[in-house]
């Protein structure tokens, strides 16, 4: 089989932007189900069921995608299993802000997995993607694509690029191999992490109530402020969490953007450093 890899690149992404628009629409009709958008409340009615309508027919489409690929192109070509990689990465992405469309797609998503024989489960929201699509049978499979998808998530790579880097980086199996050839123990990443405890502060907390939750004997280092996003933009705070191990975790799961937002912020300081250097360098030889 051949054929051009950007075209086809091209042509999916394509079908990806379509695909929510004309079934929600589709589906919304068939069932009669339209909601007449009068107030803000009509408007969250409106997104809910959209997503709700949507979500189903786009796994579907997606697992009749891997069905397909499985059945005629699987010992052919690998683009077309990086194409409905590319898809999935797509689907992670729209359900990724606090937008009120994409919080509503996440809920029906949570919901569709939940109502699934057996039961659709992932610790990450990329894997649990990966896992409606291609099955919870082959585990090894499902977290190969997970690793790799998140990979590319941690190494900002656009929709579009997904089956072009893959191909350019050896292929599924060798992005995995060099994601678990780094791998770091927990006690690694959760001091990889820790800088984050003293980095910018994105808003400040002043309660009684949490106050009188907190004890002080058993603190250690920082809490979890378990909350809710709200459509209004606050954020309600539910629980104080501070059992070390539930701190712990915490770190951990945030020690890849920690580790690259320090990466970032070394190279950007890189320069200013040489030129203190060469500065000293010259003051020094000046004195001589």
């Amino acid at each position: 089989m051949s054929g051009n890899p950007t075209n086809t690149s091209t042509n999916l992404m394509l079908s990806l932007l379509t695909i929510f628009q004309k079934e929600i629409l589709m589906e919304a009709v068939a069932n009669n189900e339209m909601v007449d958008v009068k107030t803000p409340e009509d408007l969250n009615t409106k997104i809910k069921l959209e997503a709700k309508l949507s979500i189903g027919q786009v796994i579907n489409n997606l697992i009749a995608d891997r069905k397909h690929w499985e059945a005629n192109e699987l010992t052919v070509s690998n683009l077309a299993k990086y194409g409905i990689l590319q898809k999935c990465y797509a689907l992670n992405n729209s359900m990724n802000s606090l937008d009120p469309a994409a919080t509503a797609l996440k809920t029906a998503f949570q919901e569709y997995c939940d109502s699934q024989s057996p039961k659709i489960t992932g610790g990450h929201l990329m894997t649990k993607i990966v896992n409606a699509v291609f099955g919870m049978n082959n585990r090894k499979t499902s977290s190969a694509y997970s690793i790799v998808l998140r990979y590319a998530h941690s190494q900002s790579w656009g929709v579009l690029d997904i089956p072009a880097k893959i191909t350019e980086a050896g292929g599924i199996e060798a992005i995995r191999k060099n994601c678990s050839s780094k791998a770091k123990s927990l006690v690694d990443k959760v001091a990889a992490a820790k800088p984050a405890l003293t980095g910018e502060v994105l808003a400040v907390v002043k309660s009684d109530k949490l106050t009188a939750k907190l004890n002080m004997a058993e603190y250690k280092d920082a809490v979890i402020l378990l909350a809710t996003a709200e459509p209004s933009g606050e954020f309600h705070i539910r629980r104080l969490i501070q059992k070390e191990s539930a701190v712990k975790a915490a770190l951990t799961s945030i020690y890849t953007t920690v580790t690259e937002e320090q990466k970032v912020a070394a190279e950007k300081q890189k320069p200013a450093n040489d030129a203190l250097a060469r500065d000293e360098a010259i003051d020094v030889a000046l004195a001589a």
